[in-house]
């Protein structure tokens, strides 16, 4: 582009190059001015096609790929027998029953894993339990498996897993023997106050180790479910409607609407009409 003085103004311009115009110190104003050539910014280098990013090993993991459910199983005593059904999955219907199960990720290379299930305190630091896990595969209190990753074995379903529960004076004992047979996923160790423990609700606790080419036992692990409610408490159980004499009623009220129910708590209720 060429600027003269202020009466016209010529303009060119060029596929490859773009002028601006630059002011020398000698030439006085109104004069004719020189041009500058500023040519096209080269393009930025590309990266070599052989390139690649590091590539890191992602680390064996276990997740729980189906939770259990919440509500809706009974603890039982030992005096009442191993009758005491089985922990649900929290996808479980009145037509589907589910199952807690769990998933190894990224063990493929890895021939068997050894997984472990026991109960611990429903919050931090998550201690040992006192109650213990009964049924298929459990023995001390805890559920062992193993399974072949290898083989393409990387799931697994609890079936027939129940909870025995103990009384208070047992506590104490039950959590000696799961410490010395060295189960404290999230080592805690022992509670002095142990009468204090939450016997109405628990949570299971995931861990997993295998041998390492290096001969090395390496964990995967712990993983926690959520919490496990005990039916037969009032403080935990599923609130539920027993009978009710009207399912409808007018919106200007005053109308009488009976409702009974179970396992009612008194002081943590609320009633919502909509």
């Amino acid at each position: 582009m060429e600027l003269i003085s202020n009466d016209s103004v010529n303009t060119r311009t060029q596929s490859d190059m773009v002028s601006f115009p630059m002011l020398p110190d000698h030439v006085p104003c109104g004069g004719l001015l020189d041009t500058v050539t500023i040519n096209q910014l080269p393009a930025e280098p590309t990266v070599s096609p052989e390139w690649q990013p590091c590539q890191t090993s992602a680390l064996p993991t276990l997740i729980i790929k189906e939770q259990p459910k919440q509500r809706g199983m009974r603890f039982r005593y030992k005096c009442e027998g191993r009758s005491a059904g089985s922990i649900l999955g929290e996808s479980s219907n009145d037509q589907t029953k589910t199952l807690p199960s769990i998933q190894l990720l990224n063990c493929e290379a890895i021939r068997d894993v050894h997984v472990s299930v026991c109960l611990v305190w429903k919050d931090s630091p998550h201690r040992v339990h006192p109650h213990s896990l009964v049924g298929k595969d459990c023995h001390d209190g805890i559920c062992e498996v193993v399974l072949h990753p290898n083989d393409g074995e990387t799931e697994h379903c609890f079936s027939n897993l129940g909870i025995q529960c103990v009384r208070k004076k047992e506590i104490e004992s039950s959590v000696k023997a799961r410490l010395n047979l060295g189960i404290d996923p999230y080592n805690a160790g022992m509670w002095r106050h142990h009468e204090e423990v939450d016997l109405n609700v628990v949570r299971l606790c995931f861990q997993a180790w295998y041998m390492s080419l290096a001969a090395q036992r390496m964990t995967i692990g712990p993983v926690l479910s959520e919490p496990v409610y005990d039916k037969k408490s009032t403080n935990t159980s599923e609130l539920k409607i027993c009978r009710m004499n009207k399912e409808f009623g007018h919106c200007e009220g005053g109308e009488e609407l009976y409702i009974l129910c179970d396992k009612v708590q008194k002081e943590d209720i609320k009633v919502v009409f909509f």
